[in-house]
């Protein structure tokens, strides 16, 4: 099996940790297409599995993380607005099939590993 690598972009902002988290049922999910962070070529499914934000300010949101607007709260921890941002080490990607994922306000958004 191929090993899932977190992009060097992730990896700029969030440095590996140890946590991991799996994704809701996919019943609830809003497929927002894709999402590219700065300074990655890979696009990854950005997608909300809980709650009723909008896919703009779900994006709005990365955006702001990826632009180093955030709090870092720990290794792997950003708290950007009232949305706390955690990324995935390789191997809980690889085993959840999220790399990072941001909750707040009773929403949670998911970028996947494509």
């Amino acid at each position: 099996m191929t090993h899932h690598i977190v992009s060097l972009a992730f990896a700029a902002v969030l440095t590996a940790g140890t946590a991991a988290v799996t994704a809701p049922t996919a019943a609830a999910a809003v497929d927002c297409g894709t999402y590219t962070a700065p300074n990655d070529s890979q696009a990854r499914p950005l997608v909300i599995t809980i709650g009723a934000v909008s896919c703009g300010h779900a994006r709005n949101i990365l955006d702001d993380m990826f632009a180093g607007k955030g709090t870092r709260l720990n290794r792997q921890e950003l708290q950007v607005g009232s949305y706390r941002c955690t990324g995935n080490d390789a191997g809980a990607s690889m085993t959840t099939g999220v790399d990072l994922f941001c909750v707040g306000n009773g929403t949670r958004f998911e970028l996947r590993a494509p």
